[in-house]
Formats: C-alpha cells, sequence, structure tokens
C-alpha cells in the first residue's frame, strides 16, 4: 500500500473510504467522514482511533451494536417504535452528539436505566412514550419516571403504605400501576 500517514482525514462514500483505507496506508488515529448513506456494518469496519464522522439511522438493536466511542460525531436518529433503556444508553455512548430518539413510542427496563435516559442531555425526543418498568421499583424511583413521560407507565411499585401514598403523586388515570405493600 502507499503510505499515506501524513493524511488527517478521508472523506467521502462508505464505499470510497473504504477502498481508500485498503488501499493506502494511514496513521492510526486518522479522521473519517463519511457523506451520504451508510450502516452500522459499514461504520463498525472502519478502524481508527481517530473521528468518525456520519450520520446514520436505525432501529435501537441496530444503533446499540455501534463500535465508535463517545468521541465520535455521529448523527443517530433511532427509527423503530421500541427500545430499551439499556439499547438507548449503549447508543447514547457510541457518539458526542445528541441521539434522536422521536420515533421511540415504548421504552421497557429497569427504574436505575430509564431514570438514566430521561436525565441524559445528550438523547432527545423521549417524553411522550409509553414506559414500562421492570422488577419492583420505589416509588421515588417510579414517580421520577411517571414525571418524565405522558405515556402510560406499567409497573409493579413495592414501597411502605406512607411512600406510595406521598411519593407517586407524578401518576395518571391512564398509568398501570400495581402497588405492593412493603412491610419489611
Amino acid at each position: 500500500p502507499i503510505d499515506a500517514s501524513g493524511i488527517e482525514t478521508i472523506t467521502g462514500n462508505a464505499a470510497d473510504v473504504k477502498a481508500a483505507l485498503a488501499a493506502v496506508t494511514v496513521a492510526t488515529d486518522v479522521n473519517v467522514t463519511i457523506t451520504g448513506p451508510v450502516t452500522v456494518t459499514e461504520i463498525n469496519t472502519i478502524v481508527t482511533t481517530g473521528v468518525i464522522k456520519a450520520t446514520l439511522e436505525g432501529s435501537a438493536t441496530e444503533l446499540a451494536t455501534l463500535t465508535t466511542s463517545n468521541s465520535d460525531l455521529l448523527t443517530l436518529k433511532v427509527t423503530g417504535t421500541t427500545a430499551t433503556a439499556t439499547e438507548l444508553i449503549a447508543i447514547d455512548a457510541k457518539t458526542s452528539v445528541k441521539v434522536n430518539a422521536s420515533a421511540v413510542k415504548e421504552i421497557s427496563g429497569a427504574a436505575a436505566d430509564l431514570k438514566t435516559i430521561y436525565t441524559s442531555k445528550t438523547i432527545s425526543g423521549l417524553g411522550n412514550e409509553a414506559v414500562t418498568i421492570s422488577g419492583t421499583p420505589a416509588a421515588a424511583d417510579v414517580n421520577a419516571i411517571l414525571k418524565a413521560t405522558t405515556g402510560k407507565v406499567t409497573a409493579t411499585v413495592s414501597d411502605t403504605a406512607a411512600n406510595l401514598n406521598a411519593l407517586l403523586k407524578d401518576a395518571k388515570a391512564t398509568d398501570k400501576l400495581t402497588l405492593t405493600l412493603d412491610t419489611t
């Protein structure tokens, strides 16, 4: 291959960038800018410690498989209507650009993970989706999620009678909360 280790940035469509990286020897920290459509698989084949810049869309399951880092400049749009909180956390860690999750209409996950995505400053488009909380979270955790979305929240809440009564103040008639009295 040709020695092109002095090149700082390679720009082009996914096929051209892949061909250029195969044809020349570049520095391991070369920056890469992909123009036009690109897939998760194509992004994952680019090996560089430099910054990768591209725009791509996909389901939460697909985007969560990206092997990029939070220093990359990927403009990501979640196109599917369902996602887990774990997937959204993983996607958020793959780019330094705000993730667009506005297409998501249903999210599921543990209360701690759901609170993470709702308090994230780098995931946009959330706030009107239905949420299913796994496990038996405490009333304060459930209320934080109730406050973050106008969608229906489904959960089995386990707490003391006083906490159940006092802390679920953001529950709506459309929510499906099963209350379990914790007497321990």
